[in-house]
C-alpha cells in the first residue's frame, strides 16, 4: 500500500471515530405531560397524562425522595398521545416528600421534578359517643 493511500485510510478512520464521538441531537419531540399529585390512603400518587406527541423511545419514570434523591420506584415505558397512567408509591414513612421525574432516552432534560407531594396517613377517628350519652364533667 502506498504512503498516500495509507494516509487516506488513516484520515477516514480518524474522521469516522471523531464523528462517533459527537453527541447526538434529540431524536424526537420534547415530552409534554400534565402531572397531578395526590395522596390516596396515605400513599403518594401521581396521575400522568401525555398531552404531547407519542414518545419515540422509552423514558424512565422515577419516584425520588426529595431530601436524598434516592429512588423509591422506577418504571420504563413509552406513552401515546392522551395516554393516562397513575403511578403510586406505597408504604412510605409519613411526611416524606416524594418527587416525580421523567427521563426520556431521546434527549437530556435538566434535573427538575415534574411534581412533588407529601402525604401522611390520616389520624384515626376519635371514638364516637353513642347517641344520648352524657359527657362526664371535667375534674376540678
Amino acid at each position: 500500500m502506498s504512503a498516500q493511500r495509507a494516509l487516506l485510510v488513516l484520515l477516514i478512520a480518524v474522521g469516522c471515530a471523531a464523528l462517533g464521538a459527537v453527541p447526538a441531537v434529540a431524536q424526537g419531540p420534547e415530552i409534554k405531560i400534565k402531572v397531578t399529585p395526590s395522596c390516596e390512603k396515605g400513599d403518594s400518587q401521581f396521575e400522568i397524562v401525555n398531552v404531547g406527541e407519542a414518545w419515540p423511545k422509552m423514558a424512565k419514570i422515577l419516584l425520588l425522595r426529595t431530601d436524598t434523591q434516592a429512588v423509591v420506584a422506577e418504571r420504563t415505558m413509552r406513552m401515546r398521545p392522551d395516554q393516562r397512567i397513575v403511578y403510586r408509591a406505597k408504604d412510605l414513612p409519613d411526611g416524606l416528600e416524594i418527587g416525580l421525574r421523567i427521563e426520556p432516552e431521546w434527549y437530556k432534560r435538566t434535573f427538575a421534578y415534574d411534581a412533588v407531594v407529601t402525604c401522611a396517613e390520616s389520624p384515626a377517628p376519635e371514638a364516637a359517643q353513642p347517641p344520648g350519652a352524657a359527657q362526664s364533667p371535667a375534674p376540678k
